[in-house]
């Protein structure tokens, strides 16, 4: 068994990100068919942003999972706000995105970050995963949306 490996993505990551980012997102429960351009525009846009924090989590250099955020300033506090975080397919259930979700928490902590925002939606298993994490929904907030066709 190998130990997994947590740390900062980077720009030469983004590649093999955005392969392991299509393929997993395709399956159950998503059944969503990325264009592998557009993924890696998402990904670089992620990764690359000035402001961006973005974690990553690998087993003998191949990458596996990663959270994908911004830093976010509100009143008096500086949070991450959590655009994506996904697992790659052949990885899930087995505890490592609870460990990178860890991992990330407690960076965060020492780098002065009060809190994680997120959405997500309450129909996937990642609704569970969160509440299960310590994340609670707000009942003063709702996520707006307008189609633009």
């Amino acid at each position: 068994m190998f130990n997994p490996v947590f740390r900062d993505l980077r720009q030469e990551d983004i590649i093999t990100i955005c392969k392991s980012y299509v393929e997993t997102y395709k399956r159950e429960p998503w059944n969503e068919n990325w264009d592998y351009d557009i993924a890696k525009y998402k990904i670089e846009d992620m990764v690359m942003n000035s402001i961006a924090l973005c974690y990553g989590v690998f087993i003998e250099h191949d990458f596996i999972g990663g959270i994908f955020g911004r830093r976010v300033y509100f009143v008096t506090k500086k949070e991450l706000f959590i655009d994506d975080f996904f697992i790659d397919w052949k990885f899930q259930l087995k505890g490592y995105g609870t460990q990178l979700l860890n991992f990330a928490i407690n960076d965060l902590y020492n780098k002065g970050f009060s809190n994680i925002v997120l959405n997500t939606e309450k129909r996937y298993p990642s609704y569970k995963f969160y509440e299960k994490s310590g994340f609670i929904e707000l009942e003063t907030m709702s996520m707006i949306y307008k189609d633009l066709k």
